[in-house]
Order: structure tokens, then sequence, then C-alpha cells
């Protein structure tokens, strides 16, 4: 039997499930189109951003950053961008284009200036998995920011790892590092 409740969830009944509601199946029918991916590249046009940013039907936006959550380091306009999106309810979540590793933004100062204009952090989840969560969040809460603001944080089905998983240090010992010396009078 097919059910739907009020998020537009379709729930189907397994057939090995002897009525037990534990078994059943969830499809959400009702999720956002409106949100877009940007992938920071070097040279990108800040001022295209801030256009997309001010759109009134944007939702969202997926923003892949360098390494930890950081992006090109001497563009104002880019933060300026990101306060237009801020001011039109445009919520924006960090991913990393690394493979391996997560978002910490507080990592280096531009990261910290992001998180100050409200960008969020998405850990070690990957793009297509946040652009994912936004449109499920945005559907079910549409008209609540601040519970999609804690939800696309919070890991809701595997989605994220434990911090220490991409915050660890780079070495698993304590021990400091063997780095090679490199001679100083090197001839190449």
């Amino acid at each position: 039997t097919d059910v739907r409740d009020d998020a537009g969830a379709t729930k189907a009944s397994s057939p090995n499930n002897n009525n037990n509601n534990n078994n059943v199946v969830g499809v959400m029918a009702k999720m956002e189109t409106r949100i877009v991916v940007v992938r920071v590249v070097p040279g990108f046009d800040d001022a295209a951003l801030a256009a997309a940013f001010g759109s009134k039907s944007l939702r969202a936006v997926v923003l892949e950053l360098y390494g930890t959550g950081t992006a090109p380091s001497r563009r104002k306009h880019l933060v300026d961008a990101l306060e237009i999106a801020r001011q039109n309810d445009v919520l924006v979540v960090a991913t990393t284009q690394c493979r391996r590793g997560g978002v910490v933004m507080s990592t280096y100062a531009v990261g910290q200036a992001l998180l100050d204009v409200g960008v969020l952090g998405g850990h070690d989840m990957t793009t297509e998995a946040a652009a994912t969560k936004l449109a499920y969040l945005f559907g079910k809460y549409p008209d609540d920011l601040d519970t999609i603001r804690t939800l696309i944080t919070a890991d809701l089905r595997g989605e994220l790892s434990p911090p220490e998983m991409y915050t660890r240090p780079f070495f698993e010992d304590d021990s400091d590092p063997v780095i090679p010396e490199v001679p100083s009078t090197a001839s190449f």
C-alpha cells in the first residue's frame, strides 16, 4: 500500500515486512530544483557569481572550494558576492574539490572570511551529496532556513564521516615525520 506523508514522500510497505513500520521505504516527491553547483577555478568572474547570487529564485549553492575550504585569497568581490547570497537567503554550502579529506574552513583566513559571510562547511560530503541533501531539505522544510542550516551539517544518512576521519593529521603517529634534508648547495 502506498501512502503520502505531509512532506510529499511516498511510503510503500515492503512485501516482507508483515505490516511492521520499521521496514517502510520513503521516496521524497518534493525536491527543490533551484540549486546550483559552482566550482571555483582560477580567474573566475566574481560579477557573474554576484548576479547569480542576487537571483530571487535561487535557493542554494554548493560551492566547490580548494582543499580544506579556501578560495583565491585576494578576491574581496567573492566575499561581496557571498554577502549578496546571504542577503537574499541563498544558502551556500562549501565542499572540497579534493578526492579525499573534507572542508574545515577555519583552517585558513580565506575560509574564515567565507564562514563570516554565512557559508557553511560541508565537511567531507561530496558535491553530489550536498546538492541532493539541499534539494531534499528545501523540499521538506521550504520555509525554514534555520532548520535547513542545522540539518545540512548533520549526518542524516551516512553522508558525513565523523570529523576525526577528515581532520586528523596527515601522519598517523605522534612522532615527527622524517623529511629528507635538502643540501643547501644543491646543483641542478
